[in-house]
């Protein structure tokens, strides 16, 4: 027999469960479960009134995993799409003038500040020394600085800039895994979402991909909640947003 355990995610703001739009709830409900992933293990029982109170029946099997999500959350050091939808939903609730606190019985398991916390704000050209790793897809251009493309694991990053002697030996890794070495500047939207403005190249290291994964398959043998791609979730850590608001 299926054992389970009864959350439930109390969000108190504009709307009651009678005025609360369906369309608006599950769009509350879509973000969450993107959120905490295993929604084949949810089971929605009912949606208290006074506030918007949805009470889930979750799968026993699946609670560790919520657990691990929502220490991560808290740490700041979740998946970047469970960071996303984290502020997807924050967001919404500002929209709506309100908070939420996700529950299980009386214990809080996530807190959703929404109108409590402050509204982030767009900061511009943040220059940090760092590194980019992925596959070099493209390079090359007339000018003194040579535009490079680099393909990560989550998505195709251009704005890479390399002085041509330099660009000239980093081309001998085109298609191959590298380490590109330099100074990028950085933006940060009003979604508190980091976006590379500018990295400009001053040296590189070849990677093995055997290596990698090897690397990869080590730290996936410790017990956490890793994502489908945990290179994707490593360069997110490095590079990507890391707050929670």
């Amino acid at each position: 027999m299926v054992k389970y355990r009864e959350f439930r995610w109390k969000i108190d703001g504009t709307y009651t469960a009678e005025t609360m739009p369906l369309d608006r709830l599950m769009e509350y409900i879509k973000e969450l479960m993107t959120m905490l992933g295993s929604p084949q293990h949810f089971h929605l029982i009912q949606v208290l009134s006074a506030s918007t109170s949805p009470v889930f029946k979750v799968d026993e099997e699946a609670v560790p995993h919520i657990e691990t999500r929502a220490a991560q959350i808290r740490s700041g050091i979740a998946p970047l799409d469970v960071r996303r939808a984290y502020r997807k939903i924050n967001k919404m609730l500002r929209e709506d003038n309100g908070d939420a606190t996700f529950y299980e019985g009386t214990a809080e398991v996530i807190p959703f500040p929404g109108i409590k916390a402050p509204i982030p704000q767009a900061i511009t050209g943040i220059q940090q020394a760092g590194s980019l790793d992925g596959r070099l897809i493209s390079i090359g251009g007339k000018s003194e600085l040579v535009p490079l493309q680099l393909e990560t694991p989550e998505k195709v990053i251009t704005h890479i800039y390399s002085k041509r002697a330099l660009a000239k030996e980093i081309s001998k890794l085109l298609f191959d895994p590298i380490r590109l070495l330099g100074q990028g500047r950085w933006n940060r939207d009003e979604d508190g979402e980091w976006n590379l403005d500018r990295f400009t190249v001053h040296g590189f290291e070849p990677l093995d991909a055997d290596n990698l994964l090897s690397v990869v398959s080590s730290l996936k043998a410790v017990k956490a909640d890793w994502p489908d791609d945990p290179l994707a979730a490593l360069d997110a850590l490095r590079h990507g947003d890391s707050e929670t608001d």
